[in-house]
């Protein structure tokens, strides 16, 4: 069995991975220009059971990651906490570097003898004909080369009027296990522990045009909300605009496309990976089933994916963004209410519980 694998990103290399060790033939095509990695500030929280399932294919990996045992979320009106999900037991998620885990990843791949790699334009490779027929099965991770383009356009698309700001703060020393997430007046701040000196933040901020904001008027914001961290440095700052997009096909003949430009979601839940991890699990189930009474990989493969998680990735996307507007609404309530809403929601055990299950393992 032989796949190609669109894309050099962390969703990619990770497929790799776990397709090799169901001894199959992966080449990955990239272009560097589009998809090097270079030193980010970006990161990653992954769920409990994703990190367990990556632990499998990539040992040691979990000791990479910051262990986020509580998360908190307050709201403008009311500052003090309206709703907290804890895991007594063990942790609910884990903040991962982004460079860290890439770079973790990568060098798992550097061994494994069915792997090649090829750094080329990928628009001159894979318009050719011969391509397509190369491979039992073509996973596009990239979706923004002249294949893609013409095999996957159609899609459901949201602005969010929005520009996500991403940074890391150097503070002293503290017991660091608690993210919090804050909706503000301007959008939702998330606190995201990656060091007991070091936290990540993502700061959502509505803004109608597309000027950015500068970081003497951001550190001012961010300050303004802080009251747990003594800082003592801000790293650089990254952004982003942000926007909810759903493809409307997965895929096209024995091409698949996939990871988090299949369905971008708003970041303030931190699922988007999480998404694509679930994704990959139910991949590998369907090759299991595949390898196990010795079928050949083709389309019917792909259209069993599609049937089983376009739904699902579409009732989970539209979930996080019903969060974000009930959050945006919750201004308009008057503040007594809200409080009763909230009080009567973080006492209600089994709503926390399914919540958490659901942030956890999807549906």
């Amino acid at each position: 069995m032989k796949i190609s694998i669109i894309g050099n990103n962390l969703t990619a290399l990770v497929l790799a991975k776990v397709l090799l060790k169901k001894k199959i033939q992966v080449e990955l095509f990239y272009d560097e220009n589009t998809t090097k990695v270079s030193k980010t500030v970006r990161t990653i929280g992954i769920s409990q059971s994703n990190v367990l399932f990556l632990n499998k294919y990539f040992k040691g990996i979990e000791k990479i990651g910051h262990k986020i045992d509580k998360i908190s979320i307050s709201t403008e009106r009311q500052r003090n906490d309206v709703l907290n999900f804890e895991n007594y037991n063990n942790f609910k998620f884990a903040v991962f570097k982004y460079e860290d885990i890439y770079k973790f990843v990568k060098s798992s791949l550097k061994k494994e003898k069915n792997f090649k790699t090829f750094n080329t334009k990928l628009d001159k490779k894979l318009i050719q004909k011969k391509y397509l027929t190369s491979y039992d099965l073509i996973i596009d991770i990239n979706l923004r080369n002249t294949l893609s383009k013409k095999l996957f356009f159609q899609k459901i698309k949201k602005d969010y009027f929005s520009r996500a700001y991403v940074t890391i703060i150097n503070h002293k020393q503290i017991k660091n296990n608690i993210a919090k997430q804050i909706f503000s007046s301007s959008g939702p701040l998330a606190f995201l522990p990656i060091s007991n000196t070091k936290t990540s933040l993502v700061y959502s901020i509505f803004n109608n045009n597309s000027s950015k904001i500068s970081e003497e008027k951001l550190i001012e914001m961010i300050k303004n909300y802080n009251t747990k961290y003594k800082i003592i440095s801000f790293e650089k700052f990254e952004s982003f605009k942000l926007e909810f997009s759903l493809l409307r096909n997965y895929f096209n003949q024995n091409v698949l496309a996939f990871g988090d430009r299949v369905h971008t979601i708003h970041p303030l839940a931190g699922q988007g990976f999480n998404m694509t991890l679930r994704d990959i699990k139910y991949f590998l189930k369907l090759l299991d089933e595949k390898i196990k009474y010795g079928l050949n990989l083709d389309s019917s493969i792909l259209e069993e994916f599609e049937k089983n998680n376009k739904y699902k990735n579409v009732i989970f996307a539209n979930s996080i963004d019903i969060i974000h507007e009930f959050f945006k609404f919750e201004k308009k309530l008057p503040e007594e209410l809200s409080e009763k809403l909230f009080i009567y929601f973080n006492k209600n055990n089994i709503f926390k519980k399914y919540i958490s299950i659901l942030a956890d393992r999807g549906f």
